[in-house]
């Protein structure tokens, strides 16, 4: 079950990066980069490629939003 675990957090961290880029807040976004991170692990490690493939893809947006809002 580890796969159906890590879609929520995975789900959730694309929807908070969404939110963080309407408001401006820095603690959703760097909350949204973790989840996304947590998803992608489980499933790399996992071996589920698909899943950890479309997280991967999306590490880059979360991790330039937590950048942008730190002021970087």
């Amino acid at each position: 079950m580890p796969l159906d675990w890590a879609m929520t957090p995975g789900r959730m961290g694309v929807a908070m990066v969404t939110t963080a880029e309407g408001t401006g807040e820095l603690a959703v976004a760097e909350a949204a980069l973790a989840e996304i991170e947590t998803a992608h692990a489980t499933m790399a490690a996992a071996g589920h490629g698909p899943f950890a493939s479309y997280y991967e893809g999306q590490l880059p947006r979360a991790r330039a939003l937590v950048a942008r809002l730190r002021g970087a």
